[in-house]
């Protein structure tokens, strides 16, 4: 496309790449939840309005992106996603590869990836796929439902 921007390194980890129109390589991008076409991409978006302080929020905007965050003391970062099953990438909303992603995401990011390996497909099962376009959840209620399932 005549006048668009093209990058030749990775904003994330400096490495060169072949010249394209997103500012990171397709690992980085992975990692940070984006994909080509503008589908995924948690990390351009602005905040999301939220009621907590502390904990994790998601929104599918109008056009199907997906904009997930880690909330700390109303502080925002995107949430760096591990992406296990998902050719497509996180999701929510329903019960499968997508949603399981996003479900060891959160849990790797606020304990460790050993305690979210046990557990992830539980937390799908009780929370993830019930989300709907827009959602939130507190650090309370996953310390509550850690307690539970990751024997805390």
């Amino acid at each position: 496309m005549i006048g668009e921007t093209m990058y030749t390194v990775c904003e994330r980890c400096n490495r060169k790449m072949h010249p394209r129109p997103m500012p990171f390589g397709p690992v980085c991008a992975r990692k940070i939840g984006l994909r080509e076409g503008g589908i995924q991409m948690t990390a351009f978006f602005e905040d999301i309005h939220t009621t907590i302080l502390s904990g994790y929020a998601g929104l599918r905007t109008p056009d199907g992106v997906l904009v997930v965050r880690r909330i700390n003391n109303a502080t925002q970062r995107p949430l760096e996603l591990v992406g296990r099953h998902s050719l497509e990438g996180i999701n929510w909303g329903y019960s499968g590869s997508g949603p399981a992603d996003l479900a060891l995401s959160i849990l790797a990011d606020f304990w460790d990836m050993e305690s979210s390996e046990m557990a992830y497909e539980q937390f799908k099962d009780d929370f993830v796929r019930h989300w709907g376009d827009q959602w939130e959840i507190d650090d309370h209620t996953l310390i509550n439902w850690g307690k539970w399932n990751l024997k805390l």
